[in-house]
Protein backbone atom coordinates (compact mmCIF):
# COMPACT_ATOMS: atom_id res chain seq x y z
CA UNK A 1 0.00 0.00 0.00
CA UNK A 2 1.57 3.35 -1.04
CA UNK A 3 2.14 5.97 1.64
CA UNK A 4 -0.25 8.92 1.34
CA UNK A 5 1.74 11.88 2.64
CA UNK A 6 -1.21 14.36 2.65
CA UNK A 7 -3.21 11.90 4.78
CA UNK A 8 -0.31 11.45 7.20
CA UNK A 9 0.12 15.21 7.52
CA UNK A 10 -3.59 15.64 8.22
CA UNK A 11 -3.56 12.77 10.75
CA UNK A 12 -0.59 14.36 12.51
CA UNK A 13 -2.38 17.69 12.76
CA UNK A 14 -5.52 16.00 14.09
CA UNK A 15 -3.42 14.16 16.69
CA UNK A 16 -1.91 17.42 17.92
CA UNK A 17 -5.33 19.07 18.15
CA UNK A 18 -7.00 16.14 19.91
CA UNK A 19 -4.26 15.26 22.44
CA UNK A 20 -4.37 18.58 24.27
CA UNK A 21 -2.54 17.54 27.44
CA UNK A 22 0.32 16.01 25.46
CA UNK A 23 0.45 18.96 23.05
CA UNK A 24 0.30 21.67 25.72
CA UNK A 25 3.09 20.20 27.86
CA UNK A 26 5.23 19.06 24.93
CA UNK A 27 4.98 22.35 23.06
CA UNK A 28 5.61 24.36 26.22
CA UNK A 29 8.77 22.40 27.02
CA UNK A 30 10.01 22.58 23.43
CA UNK A 31 9.52 26.35 23.41
CA UNK A 32 11.40 26.62 26.70
CA UNK A 33 14.32 24.61 25.30
CA UNK A 34 14.40 26.73 22.13
CA UNK A 35 14.32 30.03 24.02
CA UNK A 36 17.03 28.85 26.44
CA UNK A 37 19.21 27.89 23.48
CA UNK A 38 18.62 31.33 21.98
CA UNK A 39 19.58 33.01 25.25
CA UNK A 40 22.63 30.90 26.13
CA UNK A 41 24.16 30.35 22.68
CA UNK A 42 27.48 32.26 22.70
CA UNK A 43 27.61 35.27 20.42
CA UNK A 44 30.90 35.56 18.51
CA UNK A 45 31.99 39.13 19.21
CA UNK A 46 35.72 38.73 18.51
CA UNK A 47 37.54 37.57 15.41
CA UNK A 48 39.88 34.80 16.67
CA UNK A 49 42.34 35.50 13.83
CA UNK A 50 43.17 38.89 15.40
CA UNK A 51 44.19 37.41 18.78
CA UNK A 52 47.67 36.61 20.06
CA UNK A 53 48.38 32.98 21.10
CA UNK A 54 47.91 33.89 24.79
CA UNK A 55 44.65 35.70 24.12
CA UNK A 56 43.49 32.88 21.83
CA UNK A 57 44.04 30.30 24.60
CA UNK A 58 42.00 32.39 27.04
CA UNK A 59 39.31 32.94 24.41
CA UNK A 60 39.11 29.17 23.75
CA UNK A 61 38.64 28.43 27.48
CA UNK A 62 35.96 31.09 27.82
CA UNK A 63 34.17 29.82 24.71
CA UNK A 64 34.22 26.27 26.08
CA UNK A 65 32.73 27.38 29.40
CA UNK A 66 30.10 29.43 27.59
CA UNK A 67 29.17 26.36 25.52
CA UNK A 68 28.51 24.11 28.54
CA UNK A 69 24.98 25.45 29.16
CA UNK A 70 24.19 24.92 25.47
CA UNK A 71 25.35 21.29 25.68
CA UNK A 72 23.21 20.73 28.79
CA UNK A 73 20.14 22.32 27.19
CA UNK A 74 20.71 20.28 24.02
CA UNK A 75 20.82 17.09 26.12
CA UNK A 76 17.52 18.11 27.74
CA UNK A 77 16.11 18.63 24.24
CA UNK A 78 17.15 15.11 23.24
CA UNK A 79 15.58 13.71 26.42
CA UNK A 80 12.39 15.59 25.57
CA UNK A 81 12.37 14.15 22.04
CA UNK A 82 12.64 10.63 23.47
CA UNK A 83 9.74 11.38 25.82
CA UNK A 84 7.64 12.69 22.94
CA UNK A 85 8.08 9.54 20.87
CA UNK A 86 7.42 7.23 23.81
CA UNK A 87 4.32 9.21 24.79
CA UNK A 88 2.99 9.09 21.23
CA UNK A 89 3.48 5.33 21.32
CA UNK A 90 1.58 5.13 24.63
CA UNK A 91 -1.26 7.27 23.29
CA UNK A 92 -1.43 5.09 20.20
CA UNK A 93 -1.67 1.99 22.44
CA UNK A 94 -4.22 3.57 24.80
CA UNK A 95 -1.73 3.53 27.70
CA UNK A 96 -1.03 7.25 28.19
CA UNK A 97 -1.43 8.52 31.76
CA UNK A 98 0.76 11.61 32.07
CA UNK A 99 3.55 13.27 30.11
CA UNK A 100 6.41 12.15 32.36
CA UNK A 101 5.41 8.51 32.80
CA UNK A 102 8.42 7.35 30.74
CA UNK A 103 11.01 9.70 32.26
CA UNK A 104 13.05 6.86 33.83
CA UNK A 105 13.17 4.91 30.58
CA UNK A 106 14.07 8.08 28.66
CA UNK A 107 17.06 8.71 30.94
CA UNK A 108 18.19 5.11 30.48
CA UNK A 109 18.05 5.43 26.69
CA UNK A 110 19.51 8.89 26.19
CA UNK A 111 23.19 7.89 25.82
CA UNK A 112 22.52 5.07 23.31
CA UNK A 113 20.16 7.44 21.49
CA UNK A 114 22.87 10.11 21.22
CA UNK A 115 25.32 7.48 19.97
CA UNK A 116 22.77 6.34 17.42
CA UNK A 117 22.26 9.88 16.13
CA UNK A 118 26.03 10.46 15.90
CA UNK A 119 26.43 7.31 13.80
CA UNK A 120 23.52 8.39 11.59
CA UNK A 121 24.88 11.89 11.03
CA UNK A 122 28.64 11.27 10.95
CA UNK A 123 28.96 10.33 7.24
CA UNK A 124 27.00 13.41 6.16
CA UNK A 125 28.99 15.61 8.58
CA UNK A 126 32.25 14.32 7.10
CA UNK A 127 30.92 15.02 3.61
CA UNK A 128 29.85 18.54 4.60
CA UNK A 129 33.24 19.26 6.16
CA UNK A 130 35.01 18.00 3.04
CA UNK A 131 32.79 20.17 0.86
CA UNK A 132 33.47 23.28 2.96
CA UNK A 133 37.20 22.55 3.04
CA UNK A 134 37.19 21.99 -0.70
CA UNK A 135 35.40 25.29 -1.29
CA UNK A 136 37.90 27.14 0.89
CA UNK A 137 41.02 25.54 -0.56
CA UNK A 138 39.98 25.01 -4.13
CA UNK A 139 38.17 22.16 -5.85
CA UNK A 140 38.37 18.79 -4.09
CA UNK A 141 37.64 15.73 -6.20
CA UNK A 142 36.45 13.67 -3.21
CA UNK A 143 34.28 16.31 -1.48
CA UNK A 144 31.18 15.91 -3.64
CA UNK A 145 31.16 12.06 -3.63
CA UNK A 146 31.62 12.12 0.16
CA UNK A 147 28.68 14.48 0.54
CA UNK A 148 26.44 12.37 -1.71
CA UNK A 149 27.44 9.21 0.18
CA UNK A 150 26.75 10.91 3.50
CA UNK A 151 23.29 12.02 2.39
CA UNK A 152 22.54 8.52 1.07
CA UNK A 153 23.50 6.91 4.40
CA UNK A 154 21.54 9.48 6.41
CA UNK A 155 18.41 8.86 4.34
CA UNK A 156 18.85 5.09 4.75
CA UNK A 157 19.05 5.51 8.53
CA UNK A 158 16.63 8.42 8.97
CA UNK A 159 14.07 6.26 10.80
CA UNK A 160 16.58 4.64 13.17
CA UNK A 161 15.40 6.76 16.11
CA UNK A 162 11.85 5.44 15.73
CA UNK A 163 13.10 1.87 15.33
CA UNK A 164 15.09 2.20 18.56
CA UNK A 165 12.24 3.74 20.57
CA UNK A 166 9.19 2.00 19.10
CA UNK A 167 10.13 -1.56 18.16
CA UNK A 168 9.47 -4.36 20.65
CA UNK A 169 11.52 -6.06 21.88
CA UNK A 170 13.91 -3.13 21.94
CA UNK A 171 16.93 -3.43 19.67
CA UNK A 172 20.47 -2.40 20.52
CA UNK A 173 22.13 0.46 18.64
CA UNK A 174 23.87 -1.61 15.95
CA UNK A 175 20.89 -3.95 15.66
CA UNK A 176 18.76 -0.85 15.10
CA UNK A 177 21.04 0.41 12.33
CA UNK A 178 21.15 -3.01 10.64
CA UNK A 179 17.37 -3.43 10.86
CA UNK A 180 16.75 0.10 9.54
CA UNK A 181 19.17 -0.39 6.64
CA UNK A 182 17.57 -3.68 5.57
CA UNK A 183 14.09 -2.20 5.86
CA UNK A 184 15.01 0.69 3.53
CA UNK A 185 15.72 -1.50 0.49
CA UNK A 186 13.64 -0.40 -2.48
CA UNK A 187 12.13 2.50 -0.51
CA UNK A 188 14.69 5.28 -0.98
CA UNK A 189 12.29 7.53 -2.88
CA UNK A 190 9.77 7.47 -0.03
CA UNK A 191 12.49 8.01 2.57
CA UNK A 192 14.00 10.91 0.62
CA UNK A 193 10.63 12.66 0.48
CA UNK A 194 10.18 12.03 4.21
CA UNK A 195 13.57 13.65 4.89
CA UNK A 196 12.65 16.68 2.79
CA UNK A 197 9.44 17.17 4.78
CA UNK A 198 10.94 16.38 8.20
CA UNK A 199 14.39 17.98 8.02
CA UNK A 200 14.81 20.37 5.10
CA UNK A 201 11.41 22.07 5.08
CA UNK A 202 11.38 23.00 8.82
CA UNK A 203 14.97 24.26 8.57
CA UNK A 204 14.15 26.48 5.60
CA UNK A 205 11.03 27.89 7.30
CA UNK A 206 12.78 28.76 10.57
CA UNK A 207 15.78 30.22 8.72
CA UNK A 208 13.55 32.49 6.63
CA UNK A 209 11.76 33.73 9.74
CA UNK A 210 15.04 34.19 11.63
CA UNK A 211 16.51 36.24 8.77
CA UNK A 212 13.81 38.86 9.30
CA UNK A 213 15.83 40.05 12.29
CA UNK A 214 14.63 41.51 15.57
CA UNK A 215 11.48 39.77 16.75
CA UNK A 216 11.85 37.34 13.86
CA UNK A 217 14.81 35.69 15.60
CA UNK A 218 12.70 34.95 18.68
CA UNK A 219 9.70 33.97 16.57
CA UNK A 220 11.83 31.51 14.61
CA UNK A 221 12.55 29.58 17.83
CA UNK A 222 8.85 29.44 18.71
CA UNK A 223 8.02 28.19 15.21
CA UNK A 224 10.89 25.69 15.48
CA UNK A 225 9.34 24.31 18.68
CA UNK A 226 5.97 23.77 17.01
CA UNK A 227 7.54 22.24 13.90
CA UNK A 228 9.63 19.93 16.10
CA UNK A 229 6.48 18.65 17.80
CA UNK A 230 4.62 18.28 14.51
CA UNK A 231 7.52 16.52 12.78
CA UNK A 232 7.87 14.09 15.70
CA UNK A 233 4.20 13.13 15.44
CA UNK A 234 4.45 12.99 11.65
CA UNK A 235 7.56 10.80 11.88
CA UNK A 236 5.75 8.35 14.14
CA UNK A 237 2.75 8.20 11.80
CA UNK A 238 5.06 7.78 8.82
CA UNK A 239 6.93 4.95 10.54
CA UNK A 240 3.66 3.13 11.23
CA UNK A 241 2.71 3.33 7.55
CA UNK A 242 6.27 2.52 6.44
CA UNK A 243 6.31 -0.73 8.43
CA UNK A 244 3.26 -1.93 6.49
CA UNK A 245 4.77 -1.65 3.01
Amino acid sequence: MPIQFPTLLQDSWNFIRNQRNFTFIGLGLLMLVQLLLFYFTPKLAIDPTTLTPEMLDKYARESLLASLPVLLISAIGILLHILLVMNIKSINNGQYHHFFQHIGTAFARILPFIGLYILMSLPMSVGSAALVAGAAGGFSIIAFPLMITGIFIFVKWCLAAYVYLVEEPQKRVFETLSFTWQMSRGKMGILFLFCLLSYLFPTVITSLIGNIGGIGRVLSHIVAAFLSLFVTVFGFRFYQAYRQI
